[in-house]
C-alpha cells in the first residue's frame, strides 16, 4: 500500500493581515513537500528529497494547485471566524486530504476538515455529500459548501487526481535512493 497525504493548516494572525498557511505534503508517510503561504512557493522537505536535482519539477507542478489551497482555507477561515465571534486569539482551520494505492491497484480517498482541533466535516464518497463530524459544525459545513470545489470534482480528484499525482511521485522518489 502506498499513500499520498496533504495536510493544510491556517492559522488566524494576532492583527488584521493574512492568516500564515503551511502546506505538508507526504508520500507514504515521509515529508516530501512544503509549502509555506508566508513566500508563497514550495519547496522539496524530507531528507530523502532535499537537495535533490529534479525536485523543482515537483515543486512548480504543484506550486500553483498549493496556492488555489492557501486562497481556500483563508478565505473560508476569515468567514468562520467572522461568523462565529471569533474575533480575537489564534484559531485554526485544518484541512487533511489523500489516496492511499493497494497492491491490487484499488484506491480510496479521504477529505476532511477541523476547526480549532475539532473534526468538522468529512467527505462521503459513496453518496457525494459532507457530513458532519458533529452536529455543532453546520455552520462550517454551510461555510465550506460555500467555497469548496463541487462535489464532482472532489471525487475526481480522490478517484484519479490524487492517485495519478501518488504514482508520479513514486516514480520519482525510485530515483532517489534513502538518504541515512
Amino acid at each position: 500500500t502506498h499513500t499520498l497525504r496533504y495536510e493544510l493548516t491556517a492559522v488566524s494572525p494576532e492583527d488584521s493581515g493574512q492568516p500564515p498557511v503551511r502546506i505538508l505534503i507526504y508520500v507514504d508517510d515521509e515529508l516530501f513537500l512544503c509549502y509555506k503561504g508566508d513566500s508563497r512557493q514550495a519547496g522539496p522537505c524530507g531528507p530523502r528529497i532535499k537537495g535533490h536535482a529534479g525536485a523543482e519539477t515537483w515543486t512548480r507542478e504543484t506550486e500553483n494547485l498549493l496556492q488555489k489551497k492557501e486562497e481556500q482555507l483563508r478565505r473560508m477561515l476569515a468567514v468562520l471566524t467572522n461568523q462565529q465571534g471569533h474575533n480575537e486569539g489564534f484559531h485554526t482551520l485544518q484541512e487533511t486530504l489523500g489516496c492511499e494505492l493497494q497492491r491490487n491497484r484499488s484506491t480510496g480517498g479521504f477529505w476532511r476538515f477541523g476547526y480549532d482541533g475539532q473534526d468538522s466535516l468529512v467527505f462521503d464518497q459513496k453518496i457525494l455529500t459532507w457530513a458532519m463530524a458533529v452536529p455543532s459544525t453546520q455552520q462550517t459545513k454551510m461555510v465550506w459548501e460555500t467555497h469548496a470545489p463541487r462535489d464532482d470534482e472532489v471525487k475526481a480528484f480522490l478517484e484519479d487526481g490524487c492517485p495519478d499525482q501518488l504514482q508520479a511521485f513514486l516514480a520519482s522518489l525510485k530515483k532517489f535512493p534513502l538518504v541515512t
